[in-house]
């Protein structure tokens, strides 16, 4: 019997405070945030063998088969950074889109579930949340 294929997962998480954290604090600590945070995102999921991506500066991809959206929600925004004996709340918005035969289109697909996201205040959503509306923004 042959093994199915693991799903494939994007998930996009876009740091909503990072443009008050960077306007009040300089680019310096929000270089340095930004770095904490992609670390913070690395260390979490080694064992899923995830692909970690920066997409624009406040906005993180990770990639991965058989990764449980849930497990990842949390660890995005749990805790908080701590730079120069400064405390950062995590706040995020996570957006993503999951597609069990191939990794085509992933991208396009969250990145729609992201701003839909962002547009109607959510935490997270899932690309197949969005309906059957989502295929005007990715057609």
């Amino acid at each position: 019997m042959k093994d199915l294929p693991q799903e494939s997962l994007l998930a996009l998480i876009d740091i909503k405070n990072f443009g008050q954290i960077n306007s009040f604090y300089g680019q310096e600590i929000g270089d340095r945030f930004l770095q904490s945070y992609g670390e913070l995102l690395r260390t979490a999921h080694v064992q899923n063998e995830a692909r970690f991506y920066q997409v624009q500066s406040d906005v993180f991809a990770v990639l991965g088969k058989g990764m449980g959206i849930e497990s990842l929600q949390a660890y995005c925004t749990q805790g908080y950074i701590l730079l120069d004996e400064m405390q950062f709340s995590l706040e995020v918005t996570i957006a993503y889109a999951s597609n069990k035969e191939t990794e085509q289109n992933l991208l396009t697909m969250a990145k729609t579930a992201l701003m839909e996201a962002k547009k109607r205040g959510l935490a997270s959503l899932s690309y197949g949340e969005l309906g059957d509306g989502a295929s005007k923004h990715t057609g």
